[in-house]
């Protein structure tokens, strides 16, 4: 409405509906449905999940990458444990039953994790125990209408530009299951904004994302613009 151009969007875990959103991808009650069966479908499956295996959580590791993570958890073979976030190169989330994270964390301290925080969340998000939701998701997508992007879409799935409306709806269903990788998106989006001579932003609620892009040590800062008073800010120093 104030006119800004973007060159490209990305959202992490349930912002990347909102980044197809914004690329015109999908119309806004296109977008709020499938939030609503993306949430429904997660918290049946963690439900079950738990029912049959335990109980399940994430927890932050600080200090090390996604790779170093991903393969102590290989090496280590604790069941039901995963690498469910690359959040920067200094952040990874672990996902699955919390014994298992019990153990992980011992593994990862090992490696060199500075800390190890667990997370409120109701279900190991972004690993295989969300599977079961998948296919339904993956369904319920192909009854709705979407558009190809009208600008640049990066995925948190992998770090690639979006180039249709299929492959948008294949991303999304695969996103339940697969880790968040934020680095590949932000490194993408770094290039593209020095490309493109463009400025970055966080426009979700709060700073976390910022912050992720700040410890990511990129050459273009990443500004917070996730209120009302910080976006007509950002629009006066456009115009002084």
């Amino acid at each position: 409405e104030l006119g800004f151009s973007f060159a490209a969007h990305s959202g992490f875990s349930l912002g990347e509906l909102s980044a197809f959103a914004g690329g015109g991808i999908l119309d806004d009650e296109t977008l709020f449905s499938l939030v609503t069966k993306r949430s429904a479908l997660m918290d049946e499956e963690a439900r079950k999940i738990e029912e049959i295996q335990g109980k399940l959580g994430m927890a932050a590791i600080i200090g090390l990458d996604y790779a170093t993570v991903e393969q102590a958890l290989r090496e280590a073979q604790i069941p039901g444990l995963y690498a469910s976030n690359d959040n920067s190169t200094t952040q990874v989330v672990i996902a699955g039953l919390q014994e298992s994270i019990a153990q992980g964390k011992e593994v990862l301290q090992a490696k060199g994790a500075r800390r190890v925080i667990p997370l409120k969340v109701s279900g190991p998000f972004h690993t295989p125990f969300m599977e079961g939701a998948t296919e339904p998701f993956s369904a319920f997508l192909e009854t709705l209408d979407f558009k190809n992007p009208h600008s640049l879409v990066i995925s948190s799935v992998d770090g690639d530009v979006i180039k249709d409306a299929q492959q948008a709806k294949e991303h999304l269903a695969m996103q339940l299951a697969k880790p968040v990788r934020w680095t590949e998106a932000m490194k993408h989006l770094s290039s593209l904004a020095k490309e493109k001579h463009a400025q970055v932003a966080e426009t979700g609620f709060g700073t976390v994302l910022s912050g992720l892009w700040k410890n990511s040590n990129a050459e273009i800062p990443c500004r917070s613009l996730g209120s009302e008073d910080a976006i007509w800010n950002y629009k006066k120093e456009l115009e002084s």
